[in-house]
């Protein structure tokens, strides 16, 4: 009874054996199946999309959604930045042909993504900037600044008319005096003749000669 009891024991441990060893190579076929699964999906990587806060963001949620995707395998951040740089490459949207490839090369990926994410931020606001201009032109604020402006050339132009009228009475008084003044020199002069005939006479004061036509 004693040695069927160690024979079932022994058989026993025999098939928890096998069952455990069965376990480990599915678990191992597995993991090899997931890295195969893995080496075949292509490596992306994503360099930074500029300095600023901005870029930055945009930079890490590309990544993120990348990887949730669970079609690429991203790269490093930390070690696409050091290969990048190694080629001195900073950060240029115009690349040739040849820079283009080299940066492949060094980031050793299938795939790589650069851009400038402060360009693309200012053109999703480029219509939030037309709306609030639109919104300027149109409001009562605008209209204000314009009339104001407009008094103010109406009152320059009222000022200009009346120094103008000002300024042409002024013109009418004074060619009256000086008026006054060439008659009373002519008449003080036309005197002076009477009493003195051999005074020469002015050519300003004598009546202009008659034009003498020639014969036709």
């Amino acid at each position: 009874m004693v040695v069927v009891t160690k024979r079932h024991r022994k058989r026993k441990c025999l098939a928890e054996a096998c069952v455990v060893f069965l376990l480990l190579c599915g678990i191992a076929n597995v993991k090899a199946q997931t890295s195969q699964q893995t080496s075949q999906r292509p490596v992306v990587s994503v360099l930074d999309l500029g300095s600023t806060a901005v870029a930055r963001t945009a930079a890490g949620t590309l990544r993120t959604r990348l990887s949730s995707s669970g079609e690429v395998v991203v790269a490093d951040p930390d070690l696409s930045r050091a290969a990048a740089k190694g080629i001195g490459y900073e950060g240029s949207l115009n690349l040739t042909t040849t820079e283009a490839r080299d940066l492949g090369a060094a980031l050793a990926v299938e795939f790589y993504i650069i851009g400038d994410a402060q360009t693309r931020s200012a053109a999703l606001h480029k219509e939030e900037k037309l709306e609030l201009l639109h919104r300027y032109l149109s409001g009562v604020e605008f209209r204000q600044r314009v009339e104001a402006v407009v008094e103010a050339f109406n009152a320059m132009r009222h000022d200009l008319d009346q120094e103008r009228r000002a300024a042409e009475r002024q013109w009418a008084r004074r060619a009256r005096q000086i008026d006054a003044v060439t008659l009373n020199v002519a008449g003080m002069y036309g005197d002076l003749q009477g009493i003195l005939p051999a005074l020469p006479s002015i050519r300003l004061l004598e009546l202009p000669a008659p034009d003498v036509e020639g014969p036709a």
